[in-house]
């Protein structure tokens, strides 16, 4: 186990080819192994985990695991589904490319913002 700046701990991940685990976050990898750790140091709600193991942070931002999460904390924590409580969601919930923000063309993502000027001035 680890701490972070802000003193959480967190539980020490390493990627491994998940043989005789169950995969609870396939966005970010998390096994239900690494969940039972971070509940096992402390963990006690839904968001608890997503500290600890980053579970619900993936592209998916927890639609999948919610669920399983909050079953594991019920199972080795006894924590009822209401106490686990909802993930906080996190924006953008949909991948974007970064020039989209920025207003650019979507035919030109990487123009830079002078190569754009000078495409919309008209000669003369």
């Amino acid at each position: 186990m680890r701490t972070t700046g802000n003193q959480v701990p967190t539980v020490e991940t390493t990627k491994v080819n998940p043989v005789n685990q169950h995969l609870i976050c396939r966005c970010e990898e998390i096994t239900d192994d690494e969940v039972g750790r971070a509940i096992h140091v402390g963990a006690r709600t839904v968001n608890d985990v997503k500290r600890h193991t980053r579970a619900g942070m993936g592209v998916c931002q927890g639609i999948y695991c919610v669920a399983e999460i909050a079953k594991a904390l019920g199972t080795l924590a006894g924590i009822t589904p209401g106490e686990a409580g909802p993930l906080t969601a996190r924006p953008p919930v949909r991948l974007l490319v970064l020039g989209a923000l920025a207003g650019r063309e979507p035919d030109d993502p990487l123009a830079t913002p002078q190569q754009e000027a000078g495409r919309r001035r008209k000669p003369g």
